[in-house]
């Protein structure tokens, strides 16, 4: 199944639907009779002369845009609540600087029984994967202060722990290969500070998940009222898959599961290298050899040790049954002088 196969899979999307942030690859292409409106941050035109010379691009692909951001909220920019069915967003949430504004925003624009259906990159599986998980405090941090674009942390973050495996910004779960950070923290240094002198916006990855790590914190939020959302469905693969909606199930795991679920998963991406390299070790044939021969020494030893009880055990009955002999108490007497006479 292919990855749009996989998401189509999750909702219906014969509605009314919103996508945001499709850019050169939407999801769900007017041109197959998709009835969706998009949302991006630039308009058609600009999109297209973005991507013209990208080799890897098809700018045919690039819809009309029907709504620009403009750094407004949603909601203000569409100006209509309750008007979707669905709203798909395949890989934004984490590049939101207020994740909790945009999830009451989706909330806003979505019909009572409208489902908000998310991508969402899993760390392990990407150039976050030397970052620390995002927690719900550091969300709500960012709520309350109104955040419009990603701090000065952010943007030095994402490009001092950058990094990519063999070459490539992503790969499959559990995958290992070479691991290399992609700039320097010199570079990280400036190009935060450039972005803050400037007042440029630097796109990053703001927020970072593994799949336990999300459901607490999406748990969280609706738990203090923060957003009216829950979670409905999460799979996770290489990426994350997630259906919230206002009659979601939630969880049906308890923090304390999900925080333990959540350090397991973000362990997993460390231990399993060494894990795999452990198993490669143990499987040299130098070592092979080895082992095959301290379990020779082993088993000769463990024969060695059989044989000297059983010949102790037949000492001790060959005693037992001289002390318990009558003949050794009527010749006791005899043997002793005997031995005076020897002496």
């Amino acid at each position: 199944m292919s990855r749009r196969d996989g998401i189509l899979a999750l909702f219906d999307a014969s509605g009314f639907g919103l996508e945001v942030g499709p850019s050169y690859n939407p999801l769900l292409p007017k041109s197959e009779g998709f009835r969706v409106e998009t949302i991006d941050y630039a308009d058609q035109a600009e999109l297209q002369r973005k991507y013209a010379a990208n080799p890897t691009v098809d700018a045919s692909r690039i819809e009309p845009v029907d709504y620009v951001s403009d750094g407004r909220p949603m909601r203000q920019v569409i100006g209509e609540e309750g008007r979707y069915d669905f709203i798909l967003a395949s890989h934004v949430i984490e590049h939101t600087p207020d994740m909790i504004g945009f999830l009451r925003d989706c909330e806003s624009l979505l019909k009572p029984d409208g489902v908000l259906v998310l991508a969402v990159p899993d760390k392990r599986c990407c150039f976050d994967v030397f970052q620390r998980l995002t927690s719900t405090g550091e969300v709500l941090d960012a709520h309350r202060l109104g955040r419009t674009r990603p701090s000065f942390g952010s943007i030095f973050d994402a490009v001092a722990y950058g990094a990519k495996q063999d070459g490539a910004p992503g790969w499959p779960k559990g995958s290992t290969g070479d691991r290399q950070l992609v700039h320097s923290v010199e570079q990280a240094g400036f190009v935060a500070r450039q972005s803050e002198e400037t007042g440029r916006y630097t796109d990053v990855h703001v927020w970072r998940f593994v799949p336990s790590s999300f459901e607490l914190i999406l748990h969280d939020l609706h738990a203090i009222g923060a957003i009216g959302l829950r979670l409905d469905t999460l799979q996770s693969s290489d990426e994350m898959l997630a259906v919230l909606s206002r009659s979601g199930r939630g969880s049906a795991r308890s923090r304390t599961e999900l925080l333990a679920a959540a350090l397991e998963e973000h362990a997993y991406e460390h231990v399993a290298p060494l894990a795999e390299q452990l198993a490669a070790e143990r499987a040299h044939p130098a070592i092979e050899r080895e082992r095959d021969h301290l379990a020779a020494l082993l088993a000769d030893a463990q024969a060695q040790t059989e044989r000297i009880d059983a010949e102790l055990r037949a000492a001790r009955e060959e005693i037992d049954a001289l002390r318990s002999s009558t003949s050794w108490k009527v010749t006791s007497p005899l043997r002793a002088v005997r031995g005076l006479i020897g002496n």
